[in-house]
């Protein structure tokens, strides 16, 4: 189980001010309201626990909702029960003290200090990126921000971040989107400084280390979940391939085979 944490005040900072008012998920209490006692209680619930504030513009410059302390009483607690917390966070002081506090892994992380990324590195957090979603929120973004979007500030952060050596697990955030899409996903971590073969390990071994899950998934190793697919050409040359899966095996069972398949379905034609 994984406890979600999405504490931010402004989300995207930059020059001082918030370039991005945030979007309401779920709004409950923080746990700055709380006890350990309570902390502990929540950690122990069932299913996901969404902790969030809705940001308005009387909120530039207040900074986050949750301080470090309660942030690390939360963490902890999950941690002493054996679940992984995650953090949703775009940037500033939200992001930066659950990154203090050793959360498991930060969900989007659009704008990353220096210190920002040193804690990812120390603490051996995961960055999930979620970059497609971005994309697709361009002119959106552009009409509701006064010219300025998500991807534009997302992309250099995630360079650096790639090229500082911080853990890249691989998410996508699909729903706002359609599901069967997210895919193209693997295309925007390549564009952005990873490299085809980071990427499919970031999707395979590295989100089953991240879940704790690496004994059973993630690698094709006698003893694990004989989970497969197949594509006709080579992902390492263009990573598009992974787009066009043709076979499908999970748990040794198969699922689809296409490899062959007459009419143009198959790998005698993309």
């Amino acid at each position: 189980m994984v406890a979600v944490i999405a504490a931010m005040g402004g989300e995207i900072e930059g020059d001082g001010k918030t370039l991005l008012p945030g979007r309401q998920i779920a709004p409950v209490e923080s746990v700055g309201f709380l006890g350990r006692r309570e902390a502990g209680i929540l950690a122990n619930c069932p299913g996901l626990l969404n902790i969030h504030r809705r940001v308005r513009p009387a909120d530039e410059g207040r900074g986050a909702r949750m301080g470090v302390e309660e942030v690390q009483a939360f963490v902890e607690e999950a941690h002493d029960k054996g679940h992984k917390v995650s953090c949703h966070a775009f940037a500033g002081k939200g992001l930066h003290n659950c990154l203090a506090a050793g959360v498991d892994t930060v969900e989007h992380a659009v704008q990353l200090t220096d210190d920002d990324i040193q804690l990812f590195k120390t603490k051996g957090i995961y960055l999930i990126p979620t970059l497609y979603h971005y994309q697709l929120d361009r002119e959106h973004d552009l009409k509701k921000y006064g010219g300025h979007t998500v991807a534009e500030v997302s992309e250099p952060n995630f360079r650096r971040a790639v090229a500082a050596g911080v853990k890249v697990a691989f998410g996508t955030g699909v729903g706002p989107f359609p599901h069967g899409t997210q895919m193209r996903e693997f295309e925007y971590m390549v564009k952005f400084g990873m490299t085809p073969a980071q990427v499919i390990r970031a999707a395979t071994i590295v989100d089953a280390q991240m879940m704790g899950w690496e004994a059973n998934i993630g690698s094709i190793e006698r003893g694990k979940f004989a989970d497969l697919v197949a594509v006709c050409g080579d992902p390492l040359a263009d990573i598009t391939e992974l787009e066009r899966v043709k076979f499908v095996m999970k748990g040794g069972q198969l699922l689809r085979n296409d490899l062959n398949a007459p009419g143009g379905k198959g790998c005698g034609q993309k």
